[in-house]
């Protein structure tokens, strides 16, 4: 699952203060120039948050 999200940085911040899991840590993508980071829900689904940078 995908979602565009503001301020993706700021949102990873408070993820992690709160427990939640990051999977993959926040990243600017060489193309497109997308900053994304992969988190798990309480259900387990992957979520994708992600800005255009």
């Amino acid at each position: 699952m995908s979602h565009r999200w503001g301020t993706v940085g700021t949102s990873v911040q408070l993820g992690r203060r709160r427990g939640v899991e990051i999977l993959k840590p926040l990243t600017t993508q060489p193309w497109g120039r997308r900053r994304s980071v992969w988190l798990c829900d309480p259900d387990g689904n992957i979520v994708n948050l992600y800005q255009e940078a």
